[in-house]
């Protein structure tokens, strides 16, 4: 297999898009923040919630997410960072770049496919549990 080239770093900021569309499905909401585009790649940053269902519990989620600009364009999607914490729920941040950016579409479709609740044990890193989706997000900037 060929190398992947690196993901761009966004640096030069060309404007940002309140969003701030919560989305449910299954009863799970994800909010939809802001759209930040740069002109190397574009940033979405989502805040969600959930129960802590164990006085112990602090389950990591990985979301699986696809991005459509109306271009029919390839997008790869990364991960920028994110966490939370709390109590009784656990309330989340979490920021994912793609690349190209939109700049040129009407209508970029953020889709949340599936959140994968990630654990750590002795044996190492697996999935807990899985929310299945899609949440569904269209934002024309």
């Amino acid at each position: 297999m060929p190398p992947t080239a690196p993901y761009p770093t966004p640096r030069e900021l060309v404007g940002v898009v309140g969003v701030g569309a919560t989305e449910t499905v299954n009863g799970e909401a994800i909010t939809l923040l802001a759209l930040e585009r740069y002109r190397e790649a574009d940033i979405v940053t989502f805040r969600f919630a959930r129960p802590r269902r164990g006085r112990h519990e602090l389950h990591f989620p990985e979301l699986d997410i696809g991005v459509t600009g109306g271009d029919d364009v390839a997008r790869r999607v990364w991960a920028m960072g994110g966490g939370g914490g709390g109590g009784d729920e656990l309330i989340f941040r979490h920021a994912y770049a793609f690349a190209p950016p939109t700049a040129e579409a009407r209508d970029v479709v953020i889709e949340v496919r599936k959140i994968d609740w990630m654990k750590h044990s002795e044996r190492g890193r697996s999935v807990g549990s899985t929310d299945v989706g899609p949440w569904r997000f269209t934002i024309k900037p």
